[in-house]
């Protein structure tokens, strides 16, 4: 949803902050590539 520059900007605000860029994605990721969605943000929970 941000272009990547400000989500790497982002992801150093936070101690545990990650970012993750999709390819052909837009702003619905969860509805366009659910699959890839879920597998990152099992990742993340799974690194927390």
């Amino acid at each position: 949803m941000w272009p990547p520059s400000h989500a790497e900007a982002a992801t150093k605000l936070c101690r545990q902050g990650t970012a993750r860029i999709v390819k052909n994605a837009g702003h619905a990721l969860n509805l366009e590539k659910p699959k890839e969605c879920n597998q990152q943000l099992l990742s993340f929970i799974q690194g927390v």
